[in-house]
């Protein structure tokens, strides 16, 4: 909530939306007093009966707000930025449709009726219009038992049932080849995003690619980056990179703790736009997650005001707060982990990261996390033998546009040199040679770049 002392010139639109529906704090006293007051009155001129009636009314009313003012603030602590359902307005809620977009409005909505959430008259209307009739969440056992689609649960990024997500998606992308790479699909539109990769289906190539994307897309963009794997043949993935840490978490934990605390301090402070975004890439943040336990916030940061507050337990909520508040202002979380739900990633909630975009990496060789299961993250199901796997290394599921999105091959010879010699890549588009598209693409520039200069042979000989 809007503090006295804070001037609201400095609050984005978004903010000052929230802050108008941000319910004040709630104090059992005012109710309590009416109630009061008003047996009082009642005691005094019409005797117990009428003064037990105006002390009971009251005091029912006044308490029902006061549980509704709690449900919503700890609803609002758990799903931090979820506040589609108690916009004041319809302007607000075109305004809140405008910055976030349609899909995360809707899934916000949904969010909040699965929790039994009380909404305002927009929060209402927009629902009404927003969630479509399979979507909306069973109303008694009943009606989730009768209908298999509901059954399933899950509910998919666009506000659809997941089952009924995957069914079209699955259906729809039966004949069609797939065109297009991962990280052009993650350029086009920039938000924060869950990459879920076993290991061996490109997790490495896909960041550096990334990074290397941004900076030709983005030319003033900032990122940051942080993994604590400690092998130095990977160290080429983060060369585009304008703040990368690299810290040994079994060496000095509380280190490690203070350099990712700077680093997103860091993040958070750019004046990052629409045309210079600002990311954080954080590899292995499960394993950084379960090697920091135990570590305070007090120790990592004395003036911190909470203390004794876990430093894990404050990097997950603002990881998870990042995907609303952050976003609004063009700043981007890029987490990857080997792991397809959130309480995998040690997150305490399964739904912890719903606002996140997703891609899910499989190979013909490791097909672990495409089983078409119930996780927020799972992919379709799909065969070691499908042609869609043809001319690709392998492929990534895309959560927000259920579709498959393809992992470019890179000779492993080159990447093999690559890591030997951590060169000094010729990623970033010079002004003399524009490169027009991104992504894997600039991968291929890097081979064309090192060939025409002598670096590889054309058989791909070094």
């Amino acid at each position: 909530m809007l503090s006295l002392f804070q001037d609201p010139s400095d609050l984005t639109e978004i903010d000052q939306i929230e802050d108008r529906a941000d319910p004040p704090a709630a104090s059992v006293a005012a109710p309590l007093g009416m109630a009061i007051l008003s047996g009082v009155v009642g005691l005094y001129f019409g005797g117990a009966v009428v003064g037990g009636a105006l002390f009971a009314l009251p005091a029912y009313v006044g308490l029902g707000k006061l549980k509704d003012g709690w449900n919503t603030k700890l609803f609002l602590r758990r799903n931090p930025g979820c506040y589609a359902h108690i916009l004041k307005s319809d302007r607000d809620m075109i305004a809140y449709l405008e910055e976030l977009g349609r899909e995360e409005v809707t899934a916000q909505l949904i969010q909040a009726k699965k929790a039994k959430q009380r909404f305002s008259p927009s929060g209402k209307r927009a629902y009404k219009m927003l969630v479509p009739e399979e979507a909306k969440p069973a109303k008694n056992l009943r009606e989730y038992l009768d209908n298999p689609e509901k059954e399933q649960g899950g509910i998919a990024k666009d506000g659809t049932v997941k089952a009924i997500a995957e069914k079209r998606a699955q259906t729809s992308a039966k004949n069609l080849e797939v065109t297009l790479d991962v990280v052009e699909h993650f350029l086009q539109h920039p938000r924060c995003t869950f990459l879920c990769a076993p290991p061996r289906t490109g997790k490495g190539i896909i960041l550096a690619a990334m990074l290397a994307g941004i900076k030709g897309r983005y030319k003033q963009s900032w990122i940051g980056t942080c993994t604590i794997k400690q092998f130095s043949g990977e160290n080429w993935y983060w060369q585009d990179s304008d703040s990368h840490i690299n810290p040994d978490a079994g060496d000095d934990r509380l280190q490690t703790c203070r350099e990712i605390y700077e680093l997103y301090q860091e993040w958070i402070s750019q004046d990052s736009s629409a045309e210079n975004p600002a990311f954080i890439f954080i590899d292995e943040l499960r394993d950084t997650l379960l090697r920091l336990k135990g570590i305070t916030m007090g120790q990592v940061d004395p003036s911190f005001k909470v203390a004794g507050k876990d430093f894990c337990d404050w990097l997950r909520e603002e990881l998870i707060s990042s995907a609303t508040l952050n976003q609004c202002h063009h700043r981007f979380a890029v987490l990857a982990a080997p792991v397809n739900t959130a309480k995998a990633l040690t997150f305490p909630d399964a739904n912890s990261l719903q606002s996140y975009a997703a891609y899910i990496l499989v190979t013909p060789t490791e097909l672990s996390f495409a089983k078409a299961g119930n996780s927020a993250f799972a992919a379709p199901k799909i065969e070691a033998n499908d042609s869609k796997f043809v001319d690709w290394y392998g492929l990534a599921w895309s959560t927000k546009s259920s579709q498959w999105l393809g992992v470019p091959s890179i000779p492993q010879q080159q990447i093999e040199k690559m890591a030997e010699e951590n060169p000094a890549l010729n990623w970033k588009y010079s002004d003399a040679e524009e490169v027009d598209s991104t992504g894997f693409e600039a991968m291929a520039h890097i081979a064309v770049t090192q060939l025409r200069l002598g670096k590889i042979s054309e058989d791909g000989d070094f």
